[in-house]
């Protein structure tokens, strides 16, 4: 049987689809859950595989760090090695080096594909929260960026975490909880002419926001105005201004080629 293998158009929504595969509360998937999920876009490609009912079961992540200029770092999960010898064969180019950064489990998987040279086994460190009182809310600032729109406003009695991300340009009105959550920063958009918005037109557009007394759990959120609780979702503004709202699970309707 050919294994189905498809690239989906935008890396956010690959990005939804293969954060179930990983546990980021768990110390061995936080580098691999970092390139596949928070690495810069624009220097990120993600290539992925899916099963017979459509979900996504693997994945093979390609960045270009600061590592090595010459050579992309190289990052995997996949379930066996029939998948990851497809998925390895789109997203290289033969002959070129790469720095393979992947759990142990992933070696067997591509032994066949790929020479490796210089491997070894790294230590991961996990610091013991229990050792440390955290203190909430201290400070809500609020900062300005050079167009003088907000980077991030955070109001008081916001709470943050456990692992929450919130990216620029985000205001969190007060008394918000988020927690096992990213907020993805404002991207750049652009006109129908291909000039690029202006930061009022974009804040017009997607107001970036999470509204007072909001809880956002488990979720995925690439813009909107969130006024109403979420949990185990993927939160995205549609071309028509509507926010939409499905859950993290769910099948992409993303066109594979």
């Amino acid at each position: 049987m050919s294994v189905p293998v498809g690239k989906i158009v935008s890396i956010h929504a690959q990005r939804t689809q293969v954060r179930r595969l990983l546990d980021d509360s768990s110390p061995a998937d936080a580098p691999t859950a970092y390139y596949a999920l928070f690495h810069d876009p624009a220097r990120s490609a993600l290539f992925t595989h899916a099963g017979e009912k459509g979900r996504v079961t693997g994945f093979v992540a390609v960045c270009q760090t600061g590592v090595d200029l010459f050579r992309p770092l190289l990052t995997l999960q996949c379930p066996d090695a029939e998948s990851a010898a497809a998925l390895l064969g789109q997203a290289l180019k033969a002959g070129r080096p790469y720095i393979l950064f992947a759990r142990v489990n992933q070696l067997p998987l591509v032994s066949d594909v790929l020479r490796l040279d210089n491997h070894r086994i790294l230590h991961i460190l996990r610091l013991d929260p229990r050792r440390f009182q955290p203190v909430i809310n201290v400070l809500a600032r609020s900062e300005t960026a050079h167009d003088g729109t907000p980077r991030c406003v955070i109001e008081s009695g916001v709470v943050l975490g456990p692992y929450a991300v919130v990216g620029d340009d985000w205001i969190v009105k007060r008394n918000a909880r988020i927690s096992h959550s990213v907020l993805w920063e404002r991207y750049p958009m652009f006109r129908t002419d291909g000039s690029q918005m202006t930061a009022d037109e974009m804040r017009r557009l997607d107001r970036h926001e999470v509204g007072a007394n909001v809880t956002i759990e488990s979720s995925i959120v690439t813009g909107g105005s969130i006024g109403t609780s979420v949990r185990e979702s993927t939160i995205e503004m549609l071309e028509d201004g509507q926010v939409s709202i499905c859950p993290l699970d769910a099948p992409s309707d993303g066109a594979r080629v």
